[in-house]
């Protein structure tokens, strides 16, 4: 199996642009010719690079230095057509190159924004910030089926909700370790647009955030689920309001749960 064009270009660059000394006299140009003529020596077939392209960037994980792939990108607009997972853990500002990456990945089915610094406690949550255009054109693309979102704080739930409610594709979101500043709810009554198939709760603990969930969300709607994960997390409202839908439950260290509430 030969290596894709890319992969052989960035490894010519490198030992082109490497200290010569440590290289033979051949190399020691460091010249475009030099770069070029080994370029021509190491062609691939073209149709393989879009297969190879297409499993490579399948899925893409970022963590802080988000410069190189946003670079690649507008480099090569076509790439972000075959990325259908995004996961990144990032610092949260409005000027973060996250933006311009978004803005260039128009088929994704999974995104994953986990807002913990890894050099700092893990539990360190910060405010979700306010992407503007391009966070929600990523969220209400019609191909997304699952978000998660990780380590930040939202006002309320009427908040997250907002972010979501042009999601109309959304099957499954996954909630992790998220603070709501405010616990209370605003009833809603009425049809919701969104309906998801499966929900992940992990270190949710406050059963009264989760009942505003319930109540509050007046599009998407998590009262039909067929599928939940609660990870210490609690139990009784979610799993009371999905008692006649659910058909896997997945609940470990969580409270108040009770069994009746779950049909055989």
């Amino acid at each position: 199996m030969r290596l894709p064009q890319e992969l052989i270009d960035s490894i010519l660059d490198t030992l082109v642009l490497t200290d010569p000394d440590k290289h033979d006299s051949v190399l020691s140009q460091n010249s475009p010719e030099v770069q070029s003529t080994l370029r021509s020596c190491a062609l691939v077939s073209r149709a393989f690079a879009e297969p190879s392209q297409r499993k490579i960037f399948f899925t893409v994980r970022l963590g802080y230095n988000y410069m190189p792939f946003l670079d690649l990108l507008t480099a090569s607009p076509h790439i972000g057509v075959f990325v259908r997972t995004l996961e990144a853990t990032y610092q949260l500002c409005e000027d973060h190159p996250i933006n311009g990456i978004l803005t260039l990945l128009l088929h994704l089915e999974c995104i994953i924004l986990n807002g913990r610094e890894l050099s700092i406690d893990p539990q360190h949550l910060r405010h979700f910030p306010t992407f503007g255009a391009s966070c929600a054109l990523a969220f209400s693309l019609p191909s997304v089926r699952h978000i998660e979102l990780g380590h930040l704080i939202f006002s309320d739930v009427v908040e997250l909700e907002s972010l979501l409610r042009g999601s109309t594709g959304l099957k499954k979101l996954s909630l992790h370790s998220c603070l709501f500043e405010n616990r209370d709810a605003t009833l809603f009554s009425g049809g919701r647009s969104i309906s998801l198939d499966s929900l992940d709760l992990f270190k949710i603990s406050d059963d009264k955030v989760i009942e505003s969930m319930i109540d509050s969300f007046a599009v998407v709607d998590i009262t039909h689920l067929r599928s939940l994960r609660l990870h210490f997390s609690a139990a009784h409202s979610i799993v009371a309001a999905n008692a006649a839908s659910l058909d896997e439950v997945d609940i470990k260290y969580s409270t108040g749960i009770f069994p009746s509430a779950i049909r055989p």
